[in-house]
């Protein structure tokens, strides 16, 4: 079946690895980790590749729950468009609390979805973007050989119903990734976060590499009913082989 792509903006931010005091809301009892972990022990991603599936799974798995607990702590940390975290650390923003106030609300009347699974060759085709991107100090989802998230994706599978593409600049930390790209500042049609929330995307690929002009990126796949091509273990082997774990 063609692939349907999901549309959605670019999100650049311009100031590098942010960071920001939580409180461990992962040991709370509102999250079963050992089941939204579903990456953890694979060997193609890192570690922060697989927490950037590990707190997509926890926004979908219980939205409202990742409002009261990610989101709503920042709500006060706003003075108009900066972004104050605890620390010293100073982020200006577009539109200031108004994002972060919307996506609480949305986040809140959101119902749960089903997790997403780790596929290698999601991964392959996002790590073909980074690559690609990095090296260059390009953005946005065509790469400079004229790929695109679906042309990357057919490399390494077939038979997906739906695909979408999610691309962050800046963020070095799943937690964050994940939820800049829930409150999707300065992106009218909050693609970003309509992405992440989409019911019927079932699998995904993470890839994160360094950036010539935002110092890192993150590119993230996501598919539905993606097959994996054979014969590509040597491709995942070389992919596990970047990897910090």
């Amino acid at each position: 079946m063609k692939g349907k792509i999901i549309r959605t903006a670019i999100l650049l931010f311009f100031s590098a690895f942010l960071l920001y005091a939580q409180e461990d809301t992962e040991s709370s009892p509102a999250w079963n980790i050992a089941e939204l972990d579903t990456a953890r022990n694979v060997t193609y991603l890192s570690s922060v590749e697989k927490d950037v599936i590990l707190y997509t799974n926890m926004a979908r798995s219980n939205p409202s729950q990742f409002a009261e607990d990610f989101i709503k702590p920042r709500l006060s940390c706003y003075d108009g468009k900066l972004l104050k975290f605890p620390g010293g650390k100073i982020f200006m923003t577009s539109e200031g609390v108004k994002a972060a106030q919307e996506c609480y609300e949305v986040l809140m009347k959101a119902s749960p979805l089903g997790i997403l699974i780790p596929d290698p060759g999601l991964s392959l085709a996002a790590m073909d973007h980074v690559i690609d991107q990095g090296s260059a100090g390009t953005i946005g989802h065509d790469g400079t050989d004229k790929s695109t998230p679906t042309s990357r994706i057919r490399r390494y599978g077939s038979s997906f119903k739906k695909i979408a593409e999610n691309i962050m600049y800046g963020m070095d930390t799943g937690e964050e990734i994940v939820i800049q790209l829930l409150i999707d500042d300065n992106v009218p049609d909050r693609g970003h976060r309509k992405n992440i929330l989409q019911a019927d995307l079932t699998q995904a690929g993470v890839a994160i590499g360094p950036h010539k002009n935002y110092v890192i990126m993150c590119v993230i796949e996501y598919a539905d009913g993606f097959v994996l091509k054979p014969d590509l273990e040597e491709q995942i082997k070389a992919l596990s082989g970047r990897k910090n774990n």
